[in-house]
């Protein structure tokens, strides 16, 4: 892993009688005769129309769904325990 020395410094390190012995070079200064200008394309944003009315609709139908086979089973299990009692008697 990089220390700080290396991320923002060049590091040169030297073995010199055993000890390390280090200089530090320095980046070259940036140059601000010419600047960075990017050519951006200008844009327009379309504007659109926007609900959740649609994905609304079909929650709702998926949940009276869910909520109509529940009642079926419901009602299945309902007469089946009912047929059952019946016969136990």
């Amino acid at each position: 892993m990089a220390t700080l020395d290396e991320i923002f410094w060049s590091t040169v390190v030297c073995q010199v009688d055993g000890a390390a012995d280090r200089t530090f070079v320095a980046r070259p200064v940036p140059s601000f005769e010419n600047p960075f200008r990017p050519h951006l394309e200008s844009h327009t944003t379309d504007i659109k129309p926007f609900s959740f009315e649609p994905r609304t609709q079909e929650m709702l139908q998926h949940r009276e769904q869910l909520v109509n086979a529940a009642l079926e089973q419901e009602d299945k299990v309902d007469t089946a325990s009912l047929c059952s009692a019946l016969q136990l008697r």
